[in-house]
């Protein structure tokens, strides 16, 4: 290697020392071979002056009349005779052109009249100039001769043969050349000597010291010459070995730490250049994607599904024209074809000038935080739902106690004057027709109690089997001949605990439902069986939970619904129908009732493939209760004394007509403190305490404890429009609590006081 960087150096110089000595060679053999043709030129025009003067003088003598060429001709045997008086001088010929370029004379007659052809001849010719060219084997000297008025009458050639000069310039050449060569020797040795002394001998070592950091060894000595410059230049080699020996240790210990890091990070590293050819694949990508580098490596990125390709060649490209890009959610697979969620980030790598050559990226599984997200989406959905009900529940319940008390006012007004007339009267009608509407109304806000899940209801232990059975008449009645009814039971179901009355409005509003989906002729189906519903179910339908269920379903082959109708069927009032058809309220009201017994409901829908509706029932082992008939007619009393307490004085007034009526004697009041003191004063034996369960100051709960601790034999009759979850949980009768819906007619009140008395 230092024998190399010698001869290098020595290259070097030589080559400067020949360039400059071929340089001053070349412009001395230009600076001749200038001389030569000068001297050939002052030569032809000397020779040539006894010709010009001789073609001047003729054409002064004719004054300007005389034909050119012929005073050019005139001129023939001065032209012979300089020819022969200096053939020995060299000359090749002598001749007389015109302006033209034609030959006038010649030393030779055999190129008289002629035409001179050669592009450099009549370029010269054009000057107006003394110029010598060189065409073929001669110089051409041309001589314009002119008068001194400026007439042009021609010009004078005369030719020198080029080898004359040619070899005078050879021999020239031959000398400097010998010359040059002398003195390129001795320079290239003196210089040999001086290079390898102060120059290659100092610049050897410190190549060699640097080689040796080159290398990695940093460890070894590094030669200092005397002279100053190669001096400083090795303590400085010095020092830049220390500073490597200190950035390489620190440049160890941050790339320990960037492994690491990467090592265990979450987010996949990995780097593509520009044709798309993987160039870095870290650790944490091969743990993401399961692929490992060797795999990888130089090829297409893998984990690229066929369905992302085109987003993912946009993104590309994009970053590739200097963009960054932050946390874009892409579908991406592993090496066993799993997809997951990923957030790919990008930026693009550029090299020292600034230009692009590649892309860093990384990928963050989000699976889990888009299932999340789902999951939060489903409870919000739920949320808003519950939100929904709970103000309609608070509409209801605030709208059932007034509205009710009214309908109860109206509906006993109207029969005690309906029974004060003959069937004949035709206001008979009239009074119809108000209960009809009164109990149309009671009906829906009935309705509505029940979606809110404040309607008061008494579960029973029911066989679910034998309760559908028991509808199917009435069912077929409601669907019409033109629609077939199939009904399917399961085997071994167990029992159920609702409210019968409560079951019979979800069979008949499911049924009605299906019956309006169907144009003309279909069927209806209806069917259980046991379902049992699992955690893994459960994490997909949050709103279940996991236990055995018996399984209410209805289906029909009607004309199905979008899902946009399906998110609607559950709002109240919601409807398809036309204007005027329908309230709203049927699937409502299987909603509330679904929800209010701690059941659930799934509806499978799509149009024109028909809808399923699919009821989950919570199962029960016990025994079915036997239903307690009361269709006696209008039972009087004996005379009993009843307590009524009641806060609005429009139905205090009317119902004690009623009771008044069929024989009791009632005691009244509208404030529930007084009627504590009734109790505590009073000597008659009150056998029934009558209270409404919404009132101010005391509920009616409360008001039956003050007076049953007065009087422990008391029973308690409760009526309202809504419980408020008073004697109930969430409309559901605590056990053993007597209660009577308002509104209520007269023959329904005097049937549940004879019952509780009798009980």
């Amino acid at each position: 290697m230092f024998q190399r960087l010698h001869m290098k150096i020595m290259g070097i110089i030589s080559c400067i020392i020949l360039v400059a000595i071929c340089t001053a060679t070349f412009f001395y053999v230009l600076d001749l071979k200038k001389n030569h043709l000068e001297t050939i030129e002052w030569r032809s025009v000397t020779l040539a002056q006894s010709i010009r003067v001789h073609l001047i003088g003729r054409y002064e003598m004719s004054k300007g009349f005389a034909n050119i060429n012929l005073i050019l001709e005139s001129a023939y045997l001065e032209c012979k005779g300089l020819f022969e008086a200096n053939r020995h001088l060299n000359v090749s010929f002598v001749c007389v052109l015109s302006s033209t370029g034609e030959v006038i004379i010649h030393n030779d007659k055999a190129f008289w009249k002629t035409r001179l052809k050669q592009p450099e001849l009549l370029q010269a010719i054009e000057s107006g100039k003394i110029r010598t060219v060189s065409v073929d084997e001669n110089y051409h000297t041309l001589i314009p001769v002119t008068t001194d008025e400026g007439v042009r009458l021609g010009i004078i050639d005369m030719g020198f043969p080029k080898y004359v000069v040619d070899e005078k310039i050879k021999k020239a050449l031959g000398r400097a050349v010998i010359l040059s060569l002398t003195l390129f020797i001795a320079a290239f040795i003196l210089t040999w000597l001086f290079v390898r002394q102060v120059v290659t001998r100092p610049i050897n070592r410190l190549i060699y010291a640097t080689s040796q950091i080159a290398g990695g060894k940093l460890t070894g000595d590094i030669y200092h010459s005397s002279t100053r410059d190669f001096r400083d230049l090795a303590v400085s080699l010095t020092r830049m070995r220390d500073s490597i020996c200190r950035g390489i240790a620190d440049l160890e210990q941050k790339n320990q730490e960037v492994k690491a890091l990467i090592a265990c990070s979450p987010v996949a590293l990995f780097s593509i250049d520009l044709s798309c050819a993987v160039s870095i694949w870290t650790t944490s990508a091969e743990r993401l994607f399961r692929w490992q580098a060797n795999e990888v490596l130089g090829k297409k990125l893998p984990m690229i599904p066929e369905e992302e390709a085109n987003r993912f060649e946009e993104l590309f490209k994009k970053v590739g024209k200097g963009s960054v890009i932050m946390g874009c959610e892409l579908l991406l697979k592993r090496k066993d074809g799993a997809l997951f969620h990923g957030s790919l980030s990008s930026a693009p790598v550029r090299d020292g000038s600034g230009g692009i050559i590649g892309v860093m990226g990384t990928v963050e599984d989000i699976s889990q935080r888009i299932d999340r997200e789902k999951s939060h989406q489903k409870v919000q959905v739920q949320l808003l739902q519950a939100q929904k009900m709970e103000s309609v529940g608070r509409l209801a319940g605030g709208v059932a106690h007034d509205y009710n008390n009214t309908l109860g006012v109206i509906l006993g007004y109207a029969e005690m004057i309906l029974e004060q007339l003959s069937p004949e009267d035709p206001k008979c009608d009239d009074l119809h027709e108000i209960i009809k509407a009164t109990l149309h109304s009671a009906d829906i806000t009935r309705q509505l109690l029940t979606f809110a899940r404040k309607q008061t209801i008494s579960p029973a232990i029911i066989d679910l089997n034998a309760q559908v059975e028991n509808m199917l008449k009435m069912l077929n009645r409601l669907i019409g001949e033109n629609i077939e009814l199939k009904w399917i039971p399961g085997n071994d179901l167990g029992t159920v605990k609702m409210d019968m009355t409560q079951m019979n409005q979800i069979l008949a509003n499911l049924c009605i439902n299906a019956r309006d989906a169907i144009n003309d002729t279909g069927r209806i189906t209806i069917e259980t069986c046991l379902a049992t519903i699992d955690d893994a179910y459960c994490a997909d339908n949050p709103w279940f939970k996991p236990g055995r269920y018996v399984c209410l379903s209805i289906s029909d082959t009607g004309s199905g619904m979008d899902k946009e109708t399906l998110k609607k069927i559950f709002d109240p009032f919601f409807t398809t129908k036309e204007m005027g058809v329908g309230t709203g309220l049927g699937l409502a009201t299987v909603y509330g009732i679904v929800k209010q017994n701690s059941s659930f409901i799934n509806v499978y829908s799509e149009p024109g493939r028909g809808s399923i509706f699919n009821i989950y029932f919570p199962r029960y082992s016990a025994p079915t209760d036997k239903e307690i008939q009361v269709s006696s007619p209008v039972q009087t009393g004996q005379g009993e004394t009843l307590l009524l307490v009641e806060d609005d004085p429009a139905t205090l007034k009317i119902y004690r007509q009623m009771l008044e009526s069929v024989g009791y004697r009632v005691i009244e009041t509208q404030c529930p403190d007084h009627a504590v003191d009734i109790a505590r004063s009073t000597k008659e034996n009150i056998q029934l305490l009558i209270t409404d369960v919404i009132m101010p100051k005391m509920n009616g709960n409360e008001l039956s404890q003050k007076i049953t601790a007065v009087q422990p034999d008391l029973k308690t009759l409760y009526m309202s429009g809504y419980t408020a979850d008073v004697i109930g949980h969430q409309g559901v009768l605590d056990h053993d609590v007597n209660f009577i819906q308002k509104p209520f007619s007269k023959k329904e009140l005097a049937q549940k006081v004879r019952a509780v008395l009798y009980q």
